[in-house]
């Protein structure tokens, strides 16, 4: 199947999980930081409005599932859902289904789907492992510092209980969004390759959304 037209607009679909969320209980004090400056190093931005890191307060099973509501059902995530749908009806993806309003609302239903099974599966995963599925800004000034620490909490999430380890939920969410979806998608966009793919451009999407938060003022906070 090729998704490569879909990736420009990967970031964009689900983007309610960067709005309408809880602050940081880290404020941006990152629990991921390595070192702390306050001094501003020449060619290097600051970190934004660094403050000192508190002790986390675990989210609730609850809070978690209302983070995966908005982020499922949210307007901005369904706007995002009609977008990249849209996209794929321009550039015929997946071909069999053709163009003309049924073609759409299979498209949206599609994206809608993937979308669904990724958030809820990754909440039951964080819920049952007590993964905590928030970002936590970095308070390091230096470029590649906070670049790292995005992609470190894509890859290693914070534990309820304060530790690290993988994030399984959030593999588990992808992996699951990319393989449901073959059971609704043609033959010729529904084999194993195809499975993966989706969960690589799922994961690739809350990666891009990590940066955002970590370096756009304006979701620093928000999760």
């Amino acid at each position: 199947m090729n998704r490569t037209a879909f990736f420009p607009l990967a970031l964009l679909c689900f983007a309610s999980p960067i709005f309408g969320q809880e602050q940081s209980p880290f404020g941006a004090g990152g629990m991921f930081s390595e070192s702390h400056s306050d001094a501003e190093t020449p060619g290097v931005s600051p970190a934004v409005e660094a403050a000192p890191a508190v002790p986390s307060v675990p989210m609730t099973v609850r809070e978690k599932f209302v983070r995966s509501t908005k982020a499922t059902f949210g307007p901005l995530a369904l706007v995002s859902v009609g977008v990249v749908a849209g996209y794929e009806q321009l550039t015929n993806t997946p071909g069999p289904w053709g163009q003309g309003g049924e073609a759409y609302a299979e498209r949206f239903g599609s994206t809608f789907g993937i979308s669904f099974v990724d958030q809820y599966t990754e909440f039951a995963l964080a819920a049952a492992l007590h993964e905590d599925p928030r970002y936590y800004p970095s308070a390091d000034a230096s470029f590649k510092a906070r670049i790292k620490s995005a992609l470190k909490q894509t890859l290693i999430k914070r534990t309820d209980a304060g530790g690290e380890r993988f994030a399984y939920a959030e593999f588990g969410g992808a992996l699951a969004g990319g393989f449901v979806a073959n059971a609704w998608l043609p033959r010729t966009d529904n084999s194993v390759g195809d499975g993966f793919e989706t969960a690589g451009l799922l994961i690739a999407r809350d990666l891009g959304f990590n940066l955002i938060r970590e370096f756009v003022p304006m979701f620093r906070h928000i999760q």
